[in-house]
């Protein structure tokens, strides 16, 4: 027996052995999946499909998902891949109600992922609808709680996702009673909505409750008094379950005296555009800014005194922060997603440009105005990097610097990732003269607050590579300044990257803000 258990285990050895060599040099791709399907509901898209087979062995599938189909090799989808590992159902989640998605999907195999179907799956498409596919669904929605979150509003949350029935459509608070538990007198409900997501606080959705949380607008509350609420039954799950009377349909809370915040309804505005280049524009808006699912469509230029069928295609657009002091009043201006930095196709020097603007809104969902989506802007032949605004006068002259001694142009900053080493590649436009006698990197990982010596370079430099102590997930701030033969130092321009590393790829997002901080001396601090 012992002999018998000595063989098995070395044929054992010797067929993964075998197995392993094998591995290492197949070369075959599995064959194209087939049979994919797609079934639409809430917010979601099931897909099924075929197994495919392989010489090998098959190691998962890669399902590929956007807003278009890839009727060609060079198509991309918008959403790129998820590897879905080996299986042959998937629940693609998250996604937005009323709109078509389309879907492939590819195998690859298990001795080499590299080895992948020869071509896509056959496309399918689906539209999701919000309520799809919860038909089946019986169970009543219930109050899980209720919180007067100001002295007019009350936020009270469901087990699920509720709408309001028919009834009540054109007025959704009478779906709703709320007394004051001591004196039964009636607490009036002027107003009822459910919460959109751009409107919910950041708990709330990564909490997951999205469809479930109901803000009603009352009359004044008595501070600290007693209230019962109570939900009738025109308050519905998408499978049209009304709330059961009796049954988890009221919730206690307590009455407040906090004033509501004030509610947004200022649309937002572009207050600057300026050529960084012959290939990128940057956009400065006055608050933070939500692009939609396709952003290069919300974005159009062309040529001042043309129509716009010869506009310039858009082929990128990164959402950034910008900081900066006001040299005037001192205070911090800007903030988190308030500019834009477009790549476009080539731009015609000593040309001027019109950029337009379509559905940009601001996080409370206003949308910027039709007759102040348009800016006009030029591209200079010997910067070709004028900024152009709506008015006002342009506060980042600072009258201290001396008047012979110029800044650089255009610092940008790309991020580079070789043998899973960091780098970060910076470039910019020399000024023109030769007042510099050097250039002066400076680095600050606290936005641009303190700044540390990076290095000092040659006044004829156009380019530095900063590869030491770079993490991914941190966000550096880079500042370079010209340097006089009496050591002083220009106001400087600056640039902005964070290190992401998402997937096989990576993303650098570069943002770049003219004239930040002030004139330096001999001296730094």
């Amino acid at each position: 027996m012992k002999k018998l258990l000595s063989v098995l285990s070395v044929l054992a050895v010797l067929s993964t052995v075998a197995i392993t060599a094998f591995a290492a040099t197949d070369t075959t791709s599995p064959t194209d999946v087939t049979g994919l399907t797609a079934v639409a509901g809430d917010r979601q898209v099931s897909l099924s499909w075929d197994v495919a087979t392989d010489n090998v062995g098959i190691g998962g599938y890669n399902v590929y998902y956007g807003l278009k189909p890839a009727k060609t090799a060079a198509d991309t989808w918008t959403f790129g891949k998820t590897d879905v590992g080996n299986v042959v159902k998937y629940d693609v989640k998250n996604l937005e109600n009323d709109t078509t998605y389309y879907f492939a999907v590819i195998a690859y195999d298990t001795a080499t992922p590299a080895n992948k179907s020869v071509s896509y799956s056959n496309q399918v498409s689906a539209t999701t609808v919000a309520g799809l596919g919860l038909a089946t669904d019986e169970v009543a929605p219930t109050v899980v709680k209720a919180e007067a979150i100001s002295k007019s509003e009350v936020k009270v949350e469901f087990s699920e996702k509720v709408q309001f029935s028919k009834a009540v459509e054109q007025a959704p608070e009478q779906a709703f009673t709320i007394e004051d538990d001591d004196t039964i007198e009636s607490l009036e409900v002027l107003d009822a909505k459910v919460v959109e997501l751009k409107d919910m606080d950041e708990a709330d959705v990564l909490a997951g409750k999205e469809g479930m949380l109901v803000l009603l607008t009352t009359e004044t509350q008595k501070k600290d008094a007693k209230y019962v609420l109570t939900a009738k039954i025109d308050v519905e799950d998408l499978a049209k379950n009304p709330i059961v009377s009796g049954t988890s349909d009221t919730a206690p809370f307590t009455g407040s005296d906090k004033e509501p915040k004030d509610k947004d309804v200022t649309p937002p505005e572009m207050l600057k555009v300026s050529a960084q280049d012959t290939t990128t524009v940057l956009v400065k808006f006055n608050e933070s800014v939500v692009l939609g699912l396709e952003p290069a469509k919300q974005f159009t230029i062309y040529l001042s005194g043309t129509n716009k069928e010869g506009a310039l295609e858009v082929k990128s657009v990164l959402l950034g922060d910008e900081t900066e002091v006001d040299p005037v009043t001192g205070a911090t201006v800007g903030g988190k997603d308030t500019q834009v930095l477009l790549t476009v196709a080539e731009l015609q020097k000593d040309k001027t440009y019109m950029l337009e603007v379509t559905d940009v809104q601001d996080a409370a969902g206003n949308k910027i105005s039709t007759d102040k989506n348009t800016i006009e802007f030029k591209v200079e032949a010997a910067t070709a990097a004028v900024d152009t605004d709506q008015g006002g006068t342009d506060v980042d002259v600072d009258v201290d610097t001396p008047a012979a001694l110029v800044d650089a142009e255009n610092l940008v900053a790309k991020l580079v990732k070789k043998d899973e080493t960091l780098s970060v590649v910076l470039s910019w436009t020399l000024p023109t003269g030769e007042v510099s006698k050097l250039q002066k990197m400076y680095r600050s990982s606290d936005s641009g607050t303190t700044y540390g010596s990076e290095a000092e370079l040659a006044k004829d430099a156009k380019a530095y590579t900063a590869d030491k102590n770079l993490k991914v997930g941190d966000t550096l701030w880079f500042k370079l300044t010209q340097v006089d033969g009496a050591g002083v130092e220009s106001k400087g321009i600056t640039t902005k990257v964070t290190l992401t590393e998402t997937g096989p790829g990576l993303i650098g997002l570069v943002l770049v803000s003219l004239g930040l901080g002030g004139v330096f001396g001999k001296k730094k601090k």
